[in-house]
C-alpha cells in the first residue's frame, strides 16, 4: 500500500499512467466475475422464468401473462416478492375507525 501512494504521489507519470492502467484491468475483471456470479444466482433463483436463462435460449427476455400467472392469484397489480406488505403496513398504520394514519 505505501508502494501504490509512493507511485501515485511521487512517480512520474509513466509509472502512473501503468499503475492506473493495471488497476482498472483488475477492477474491471473483477466486476466481469462478479457479474457472473449475479447471472448464475438469478438463473438459480428464477429458473425457467430467469431473464439470462430466457436470453441464452432465444427467448423473448419477458414472459407474458399466459405464461407467467400472477402467483398470488389476485387481481391486484403487486410486485413478485412483496405481495402482502403493502397491505400489512397501512393495517399498521390506521385508527379504529379505518382512517389511515399519516407520518408528518
Amino acid at each position: 500500500m505505501v508502494g501504490e501512494k509512493r507511485i501515485l504521489l511521487l512517480g512520474s507519470a509513466e509509472e502512473r499512467d501503468q499503475y492506473l492502467a493495471k488497476w482498472r484491468q483488475r477492477a474491471v475483471n473483477q466486476v466481469c466475475e462478479a457479474f457472473q456470479l449475479v447471472k448464475q444466482a438469478e438463473v438459480s433463483r428464477f429458473s425457467e422464468r430467469s431473464f439470462f436463462y430466457r436470453v441464452e435460449r432465444g427467448l423473448s427476455p419477458a414472459m407474458s401473462d399466459d405464461e407467467d400467472p400472477d402467483p398470488a392469484g389476485d387481481d391486484e397489480a403487486a410486485a413478485h416478492g412483496f405481495e402482502g406488505e403493502v397491505e400489512d403496513e397501512v393495517e399498521d398504520r390506521t385508527e379504529d375507525d379505518g382512517d389511515v394514519l399519516i407520518d408528518e
